[in-house]
Order: C-alpha cells, then sequence, then structure tokens
C-alpha cells in the first residue's frame, strides 16, 4: 500500500533477483522440514527449535554485514541454545 502512495516499483533490481529466488527456496525448504518434523518428530523440541529464528537473524546480521552484538544479545542467544539443549537431554 505504501509503495502504491508513493508510486514506488516493486520490480527487484536485477542484482537481487538471486537472492530473492534463494530466499524462497529455503523458506519453502524451511516449511516443509518443520511439517515433517512435526509430524515424526517430538513437538516440544521442534517448537522450540523453531522458536529460535530470532538467533540466526543476529547470526546472519553479525556474518554477513559485519554488525556487532551486544552482550546481552550473546547472552541471550546463550541461554536460549542451552535450553535447547536441557529440553533435548530431558
Amino acid at each position: 500500500m505504501l509503495a502504491v502512495a508513493r508510486r514506488a516499483t516493486l520490480r527487484p533490481t536485477p542484482g537481487s533477483v538471486p537472492v530473492t529466488l534463494w530466499a524462497g527456496v529455503l523458506d519453502m525448504a524451511a516449511n516443509v522440514l518443520y511439517l515433517l518434523a512435526a509430524q515424526r518428530g517430538m513437538l516440544s523440541l521442534v517448537a522450540v527449535l523453531v522458536s529460535l529464528y530470532p538467533a540466526s537473524t543476529l547470526l546472519l546480521a553479525r556474518y554477513v554485514l559485519g554488525e556487532r552484538l551486544s552482550a546481552l544479545q550473546i547472552a541471550g542467544v546463550g541461554f536460549a541454545l542451552g535450553a535447547v539443549a536441557l529440553i533435548a537431554a530431558s
């Protein structure tokens, strides 16, 4: 709606097409894998692992964009991974 109001084009730039296609393929693969895991695995563990997607965003921002993580963000990722390990061990 905002693009229409600003009369901006929604057409991707030529350099962004491969990234857009890969994002779509990976998103589709993630959805399929989630459905398979929910059907065949422990739903309690699958739901916790799926909830960790913000941690992957932080890590990608660190390694792709070179952003620095704050101490609080690093602690949050560490605690989340520790929680997953404890849930998997139970």
